[in-house]
């Protein structure tokens, strides 16, 4: 895709040429932690009740979506489904948006408790379309859904392959030192925990979701990746070619708070660029300029982290 827009302002170019120019070392890394969350899939499973596409992928189609289909569909009509519907319509609640409501959750095994933090001050990572009152209105609704709809029976079923999910995500996520790599080039934070949660009803969607408490105590980067390919076990079947997805959604909480620092710079030229190509755009789900700056931002970081880790040829292919 090209991009044509002019009045890029200097933070902008310096902070894109800082990316651009960056090198990372390649030091040992503990493994990364990947788990299929529930959280993440009960908020899936509303979603894609409520007939949202992006929770109906057909490259989602398995096993397990089958199952899912199978126990819950007799529950399209609960609150929460119509209510999740109408947050849509009303306020365009959908895509990344319900992945960030997701890893604010907090759940007593199979059962909604509550959220994470307070809405008072509001949650910095939860995402912009969630209102104070929707949202708290809406985990009642979802404690509600996961009690009628016997949620914690289902899990048990799935129990097994749950966990093969993980394992074989985490086979590919930890082939390469992704945390070191983003901790040389950004800055550590000592302070963050990292994750990589199997969505298995993501399909090709893949979101940079993160959680931070509102005192700065707790962090979680938690980049929620799509299976999008199973193999004859109903197990996913994806291997090195999602490498650079998964940088890319590790990517976002760093990126994205580079940019918010440099916001009042920075708004005019994403503006630009959004406008110029609005169409293309709105159709990647990205809703104005901050998202344009930040997905370019990231885009950025990958094609760094592949020069850094396969080699300038395979930075210049991506």
């Amino acid at each position: 895709m090209q991009i044509h827009a002019q009045g890029l302002v200097p933070a902008a170019a310096l902070v894109m040429l800082g990316v651009l120019a960056g090198a990372a070392s390649g030091q040992a890394a503990m493994p990364v932690e990947v788990r299929v969350d529930p959280r993440v899939e009960l908020m899936s499973i509303v979603y894609r009740l409520a007939g949202s596409p992006e929770y109906n992928m057909a490259n989602a189609a398995s096993p397990y979506s089958e199952a899912v289909d199978a126990h819950f569909g007799p529950f399209r009509q609960h609150a929460v489904i119509a209510r999740a519907r109408a947050l849509r319509a009303r306020h365009g609640v959908s895509y990344d948006a319900v992945m960030s409501l997701a890893v604010h959750l907090s759940m007593d095994g199979a059962m909604v408790t509550s959220l994470r933090t307070p809405l008072d001050p509001r949650p910095p990572q939860l995402e912009g379309r969630w209102n104070t009152q929707d949202a708290a209105e809406f985990v009642d609704l979802l404690a509600a859904f996961a009690r009628d709809a016997d949620f914690a029976g289902f899990l048990e079923q799935q129990r097994g392959l749950q966990e093969e999910a993980a394992k074989s995500l985490a086979e590919v996520v930890n082939r390469r030192p992704i945390v070191p790599w983003f901790d040389a080039f950004f800055g550590v934070r000592p302070k963050a925990r990292y994750c990589v949660i199997a969505g298995l009803l993501n399909g090709g969607g893949n979101y940079g979701v993160s959680y931070r408490s509102a005192d700065g105590v707790e962090e979680e980067i938690t980049p929620v990746i799509g299976v999008w390919r199973w193999d004859e076990n109903g197990l996913p079947a994806m291997g090195d070619e999602i490498l650079e997805t998964i940088v890319h959604e590790f990517a976002h909480p760093y990126a994205n708070a580079a940019i918010d620092r440099f916001a009042d710079d920075l708004t005019g030229a994403g503006d630009k660029l959004f406008e110029a190509n609005r169409a293309v755009m709105q159709r990647q789900a990205y809703g104005n300029g901050r998202t344009v700056l930040y997905e370019s931002l990231v885009r950025a970081c990958v094609v760094r982290f592949v020069s850094d880790q396969l080699g300038e040829e395979a930075g210049r292919q991506q």
